[in-house]
């Protein structure tokens, strides 16, 4: 869908319309919407449960045109040129839109992405835990081996001391004073969050938050971190961040 888009951009594209295009299209009940701002694609979006019938599939685009005018980093732009995809699968238009660094870092299956050599590193890594776990169990019967002696003599029973007598002079320890300690230790071991300013600009299929610090432009995804927070999720209005107890919920357009 990606590379048929890009094309389809690609050839449309003039001094009129800057390469500001609306991609979509209607596949197996799905409708699929990717933007392209000066002919690079910055969202994507896909709707299940869309209806074949024109006022259904209407109401979808009314909904997305919408969007695109009120959102903090799309009606900047302003007019974005609709194109509808014909679109049908290619496994060469798979390959060539993968290479696009876009894709590079976003598990869009929920697949773990694994190289050839990965499955024989795991074997030959089981293979040396095995023999290491088979030397030390060699090393241990042979220690027991040399430490075994039929003719040692018993030592004779130690006698034990009588436990010693509680100082009744002892005075006791205020409770005021263990909770003023308690508190002190606790709010040492208490871990600081510091979250710098930024300004969510945008979300890209609740995959990707595009945001600014200090007039730099950064993308984020799930598990990135922000300062000491850590992204949680992302969502349509804005992602969720948590740093131990603290929680942040930035939405997008917030500073």
């Amino acid at each position: 869908m990606y590379s048929v888009a890009e094309e389809a951009v690609r050839q449309a594209t003039t001094e009129d319309n800057g390469g500001n295009f609306w991609c979509y299209a209607l596949v197996e009940g799905g409708l699929y919407s990717l933007v392209f701002c000066e002919g690079r694609l910055v969202y994507w979006s896909e709707e299940r449960g869309v209806g074949g019938e024109s006022a259904s599939l209407e109401a979808y685009l009314r909904r997305i045109r919408c969007f695109l005018k009120t959102d903090v980093l799309f009606s900047r732009i302003g007019h974005f040129a609709e194109m509808e995809l014909q679109f049908r699968f290619d496994r060469r238009n798979f390959k060539k839109s993968a290479r696009n660094p876009f894709w590079k870092e976003v598990n869009l299956r929920g697949v773990r992405r694994s190289s050839h050599l990965e499955v024989p590193w795991k074997m030959l890594g089981t293979v040396l835990l095995l023999c290491l776990a088979l030397l030390y169990e060699l090393w241990v019967y042979r220690e027991k081996d040399s430490l075994s002696c039929k003719d040692c003599v018993e030592a004779a029973p130690v006698e034990l001391l009588p436990a010693p007598e509680t100082l009744e002079s002892a005075e006791p320890v205020e409770k005021d004073y263990v909770e003023k300690l308690f508190a002190e230790e606790s709010a040492v071991v208490r871990k600081k969050c510091s979250l710098p300013d930024f300004r969510l600009n945008g979300v890209v299929g609740e995959k990707l938050a595009m945001f600014t610090v200090a007039a730099e432009y950064r993308v984020a995804s799930p598990g990135d971190s922000i300062g000491d927070f850590v992204v949680e999720s992302i969502s349509r209005a804005g992602m969720r961040l948590v740093c131990g107890d603290s929680v942040v919920v930035r939405g997008v357009g917030d500073e």
